[in-house]
């Protein structure tokens, strides 16, 4: 059990947020340790590894790794999902709070080709389904539907080895 306590100090100001969250995680991961762990017959180097797909069944291990995948069966529900919240396009993305190398970009355009991740255009959220969930983020397009004729998302998992 953890307790946490905020005590009121003239030397800060505290929000209107009225909860917290803490994440303990149980080990502290790279993708070379996950991929020794997982795969210990693989001799793929690292990077190659992350874009192989053992079992083909369609999702790479960067991606079970980075969204908390069962590494031997992944599965799809876990994938980005988008949602419809209050008029705008968000993406619900699952994340392994274990991963340490990885960071993930949700990107929002107009076009296609010019792709953004300020502020402006994209922001992460605290959805109210997800509250409690130290494993999902949400991103939310600023832009409301209604004023935009197309937007679209992608989300790319960046690996820092």
């Amino acid at each position: 059990m953890v307790d946490l306590s905020v005590k009121l100090s003239s030397a800060y100001a505290l929000g209107d947020v009225s909860s917290a969250r803490i994440t303990i995680v149980g080990r502290r991961d790279s993708l070379a340790q996950w991929q020794g762990r997982e795969f210990p017959d693989s001799t793929e180097s690292t990077v190659d590894f992350a874009g192989s797909d053992a079992g083909s069944t369609g999702v790479d291990h960067l991606q079970r790794y980075a969204y908390g995948m069962d590494p031997h069966s992944p599965d799809a529900a876990m994938l980005p999902e988008i949602v419809w919240r209050d008029g705008h396009m968000t993406v619900d993305v699952h994340r392994n709070p274990e991963a340490t190398d990885v960071t993930v970009v949700a990107d929002v355009s107009s076009d296609l080709q010019t792709w953004s991740a300020t502020e402006i255009m994209i922001r992460k959220i605290t959805a109210p389904e997800h509250a409690l969930a130290a494993d999902i983020e949400t991103y939310q397009v600023v832009p409301l539907l209604e004023t935009e004729e197309h937007m679209f998302v992608r989300v790319r998992i960046i690996y820092n080895p």
